[in-house]
């Protein structure tokens, strides 16, 4: 019986190369980038594993040895719709632009929920990303209303099911449209709700399974 259904590997970029500082250094400023020796780390991978299983969190810096080793083991990368809507027409996880060989999340474990979010932008972001996302409704030819949180909210969770990517990843938080409150982690803080965030039974209503059924069926989920 298999107890998951994938693995992501956090930090990928780390299986490609890592910054070593030697044990006693004050600081990390004097360290240096060393190779992995990836091909035969991924080569007994291989041997052992269902690769086909395994999902590169490849968020932050990266650089083309991290594209590089992801095009040479096959590994989707990750597309985070909280990102998307900043203004930026080139913003590489904008729903219209992810491609087939990815997989997209509403948001990931240390991103605030998506009402979080849209409850603490300025107005400057605000005015952006609602000028972003009404684009990307329009480029996907979703006809979605957006003039409260949770509309905006069942406007992004819907292009998430109708994105190219062959995997969509919603947090049970984002489905039932809670806030900061249910946030899973907050990184860098040692804050009592990192990692002991519980989803009570009456926020999981029956309506939220009703509408999740309709997106799956709609498009092929």
């Amino acid at each position: 019986m298999r107890l998951f259904d994938y693995v992501r590997i956090d930090h990928f970029r780390g299986l490609d190369r890592y910054y070593e500082i030697s044990a006693g250094r004050e600081n990390a400023v004097e360290g240096e980038w060393v190779d992995v020796p990836h091909d035969a780390l991924f080569a007994a991978l291989r041997e052992r594993s269902d690769l086909t299983r395994v999902i590169a969190e490849d968020l932050g810096i990266l650089d083309e040895g991290v594209y590089e080793l992801l095009r040479k083991t096959g590994i989707p990368g990750m597309s985070v719709l909280s990102f998307a809507f900043n203004g930026d027409e080139n913003n590489p996880y904008l729903p219209e632009k992810i491609g087939k060989h990815t997989v997209c999340y509403a948001g990931t474990h240390d991103n605030d929920t998506l009402m979080g979010m849209l409850s603490k932008l300025s107005a400057p972001e605000e005015e952006r990303f609602y000028v972003s996302l009404k684009n990307s409704l329009k480029k996907m030819k979703l006809h979605r209303f957006t003039n409260d949180r949770m509309k905006t909210v069942a406007a992004i969770t819907e292009m998430g099911f109708a994105c190219k990517a062959d995997i969509f990843i919603l947090s049970m938080q984002d489905a039932a449209f809670l806030g900061t409150e249910y946030r899973m982690n907050e990184p860098s803080t040692d804050k009592a709700q990192n990692w002991s965030v519980r989803v009570e039974r009456k926020r999981m209503r029956p309506v939220l399974a009703s509408r999740l059924k309709a997106l799956a069926e709609k498009y092929g989920r």
